[in-house]
């Protein structure tokens, strides 16, 4: 499987627009297919929103994004839509993406992105810090680029953390930032990044 993580960055103001647009006839149903995880930012760079999406591997994501185009539905969607954004960005990465426990849960989301050394052992490293976080919070996704790079590299990591509520978001916060800083100091990770959705 693969996942692409898409960033869109909109116009100021123009996010209720953006979601209104979802409404549009036959629009979630076609999205719903491949759509697995929306967040709007609450941090870090404001009016973005995020997506991620899923495929079997990069033939499927070429012929789905084709057949969306196609499709009638989307033609009004994509039309409103474009003028919308100020900027789009696209990262396709490998991982999983948890099952919901409940799909109506809702929680407080972290994108914590992570830059690592090109090293095979820091694969154990990322494992091993990925299952001590799980500790503290909910792992909704963890996605890594190694998979599409060959297995001799771990570039990036991204992990989506669900916190119940703001509180237990500034509970963990401290303790993983710790775990952070050690790995920086051990000298495998290289750069870490949180942004609350």
């Amino acid at each position: 499987m693969i996942v692409e993580h898409r960033c869109y960055q909109l116009h100021p103001g123009k996010i209720p627009k953006y979601l209104s647009l979802f409404e549009l006839p036959g629009v979630l149903p076609r999205l719903l297919r491949n759509l697995r995880g929306f967040w709007i930012a609450e941090s870090g760079l404001l009016n973005t929103v995020h997506h991620l999406w899923s495929y079997n591997d990069r033939t499927e994501r070429t012929q789905v994004r084709q057949d969306m185009t196609a499709d009638p539905a989307m033609r009004p969607f994509m039309k409103d839509v474009l003028p919308l954004l100020k900027e789009q960005r696209s990262c396709v990465l490998a991982g999983m993406i948890a099952e919901p426990e409940d799909s109506n849960k809702g929680g407080i989301f972290d994108l914590l992105s992570l830059s690592v050394a090109g090293a095979s052992e820091v694969k154990d490293c990322l494992n091993d810090l990925t299952k001590t976080i799980e500790t503290k919070a909910g792992i909704v996704a963890s996605l890594r680029g190694s998979a599409l790079e060959g297995d001799e590299m771990v570039g990036s990591a991204e992990l989506v953390l669900r916190h119940p509520s703001f509180a237990a978001r500034d509970a963990a916060a401290p303790e993983i930032e710790g775990m952070l800083v050690v790995a920086r100091d051990e000298g495998w990770l290289k750069n870490s990044n949180s942004l609350i959705m």
